[in-house]
């Protein structure tokens, strides 16, 4: 079965999936014009084409992660990048950016800080987090979070990705 627009309810279970790329399925659960609700599965090493939706979607991963790239350091979780920033160790930041979110939370823990110290560091440099080179760092983050590389997205490690 497929999706209509502006259906109150749907179940999953009777949304048929359909192929969207090379080991990309997805089930549009729900939509409007203003909204639209999917499934997404990739397999491992499929990659989500940059694209853009003329209504607001909001994406989370379900399960497994997804890369991207900043000044040349692969991250595979947001939370793995933020939890790097507890050490001036560049090699070691790397190592945390390619964890997932839980890894990359419990493994920081083991940096002890005084909560009155607000310094963060990206590849040997010291940030204030009131900076306005925090600011733009963040900012960066984010936008390399969206924006393609050689033609791609992002690279999925095979697992649910889900947007709703």
């Amino acid at each position: 079965m497929k999706t209509e627009k502006n259906q109150v309810w749907n179940f999953n279970e009777k949304i048929d999936a359909e192929a969207c790329a090379a080991g990309v399925e997805r089930k549009i659960l729900s939509y409007t014009d203003e909204l639209m609700c999917v499934e997404n599965h990739f397999k491992a090493g499929a990659v989500g084409a940059l694209h853009h939706h003329p209504h607001t979607q909001i994406t989370y991963v379900v399960s497994g992660q997804f890369e991207f790239e900043i000044d040349g350091v692969k991250i595979a979780s947001i939370e793995g990048f933020l939890q790097s920033l507890k050490t001036n160790d560049p090699e070691l930041q790397k190592k945390i950016c390619q964890m997932n979110g839980y890894e990359a939370k419990n493994f920081a823990k083991r940096f002890t800080r005084e909560p009155s110290e607000v310094l963060c560091f990206w590849q040997g440099q010291s940030f204030k987090k009131s900076s306005p080179e925090f600011k733009k760092l963040i900012k960066q983050i984010l936008e390399a979070k969206s924006k393609t590389y050689d033609g791609k997205i992002f690279k999925f490690a095979g697992y649910d990705i889900s947007s709703v």
